[in-house]
């Protein structure tokens, strides 16, 4: 069992070091998300479907890999498991720019894809060992900051790259942030981790937490929805012919507006909606955020000007803001410390799952109806989570919650 600490102390200098690492990281990965597809499509001469595999092969080698990447991080340590995952991922960036077919770029983005997977399941794990377990809600949001923010400057930066030089400069420019991101982590004091006896059998416990599922699953349908938004909300755009920004020389599409605008909304909320959690419970808190989801996707699908797209986005943002950080907070409260390996990798496998089928099913919704009717649809579905959550998930995390703090 890993160390602990008594101190309520949360900005430590282990924890600026983690979250400036995933940081970094997560830049160097969405650097290439709007950019991949621009080089298959021009480059590679890759059809619509095979882009569709470059970004689905990410994702679903990433969710093969958790549930292992879990059970590692448990079973072997944290430090190792992490570090282990940092290195293929530096490694393998490089190689993108010899993918110059497109079963090479598939192959890379798979390999890719379950180092994602072992990085980020590890460092939502290490960041639940190193705060304090009465500010751990307000912990997780500040750290999930970084991906925020990363999510907003990354695709920004991609783009500006690209039409700036070339998809090699990206490729460049990904390798050495991504560099950084392992010189940053080695220097991190990672909490000492011992499994027990009992833990080092193998059982299908060991890559699953049952306990976690039914909150997880209100992340799943939430991630779904989230899938179908960022698929389609570049073509959302432009059939509404929302204008973009210009400054000077400069253009920002409306696509690129609602990025920043969500991720804004993102950050701003996290650490407010880790703080509420800490004091108050997931009743109130994830209430709210469900209600302001809801607001958000209507306001979305309804949206007709830039300065609605800007609101409607930031609004999205706080609403999807909430949900997540909580929920996984949530799972992360039902287990024993030295668990949080496989809940973590539970939370993030529910994740995967839900925007791999929401980019899919709404995708197929959306060839049926306009995208603005999917997005009005997405609202809908969030009263599933909703009622979910009041009727059944809440009473079963409050029982099982007494039972892991007996």
């Amino acid at each position: 069992m890993q160390a602990t600490s008594t101190s309520t102390k949360l900005w430590t200098k282990d924890f600026l070091l983690l979250t400036l690492s995933n940081l970094f990281m997560a830049s160097g990965s969405f650097f290439l998300i709007p950019t991949l597809p621009i080089y298959a499509e021009k480059v590679l001469q890759s059809s619509k479907t095979d882009i569709g595999l470059i970004l689905g092969l990410y994702t679903l080698s990433a969710l093969l890999m958790r549930p292992l990447a879990g059970w590692a991080l448990d079973i072997v340590g944290r430090k190792w498991v992490y570090l282990c995952g940092m290195v293929i991922f530096v490694i393998l960036m490089p190689f993108y720019l010899w993918a110059t077919t497109m079963a090479t770029l598939l192959l890379l983005r798979f390999l890719h894809g379950i180092a994602w997977g072992v990085i980020t399941t590890g460092g939502s794990t290490i960041v639940s060992d190193i705060v304090p377990a009465a500010r751990r809600g307000e912990g997780i949001g500040y750290f999930g900051m970084s991906f925020t923010i990363s999510m907003a400057l990354g695709p920004v930066l991609g783009l500006w790259m690209i039409a700036a030089w070339d998809f090699s400069t990206i490729i460049w420019a990904s390798s050495a942030v991504s560099l950084v991101t392992l010189l940053i982590a080695l220097t991190i004091h990672y909490p000492v981790h011992t499994a027990s006896i009992q833990h080092k059998q193998t059982s299908w416990d060991q890559f699953i937490d049952k306990r976690g599922i039914p909150t997880a699953t209100l992340a799943l349908i939430c991630s779904a929805v989230y899938g179908g938004l960022v698929t389609f909300i570049t073509l959302f755009t432009q059939e509404k012919k929302i204008a973009a920004i210009q400054w000077g020389d400069f253009t920002l599409p409306s696509s690129a507006v609602f990025f920043m605008l969500y991720a804004l909304g993102l950050t701003l909320i996290r650490p407010i909606a880790g703080t509420w959690l800490d004091r108050h419970g997931p009743k109130q808190v994830l209430g709210y955020g469900f209600v302001v989801l809801i607001v958000g996707l209507t306001s979305l699908a309804s949206i007709h000007t830039l300065g609605g797209l800007m609101v409607a986005s930031a609004i999205t943002g706080v609403g999807m803001g909430t949900i997540l950080p909580t929920t996984l907070t949530m799972v992360v409260n039902l287990v024993e410390p030295e668990k949080r390996g496989v809940a973590n990798s539970t939370f993030f496998s529910a994740v995967d799952i839900g925007v791999g089928l929401g980019s899919i099913l709404l995708g197929k919704l959306a060839d049926i109806v306009s995208i603005a009717t999917m997005f009005y649809f997405c609202a809908l579905v969030i009263f599933i989570p909703l009622a979910l959550f009041f009727l059944l998930v809440l009473p079963d995390y409050q029982k099982k919650l007494t039972q892991v703090n007996a």
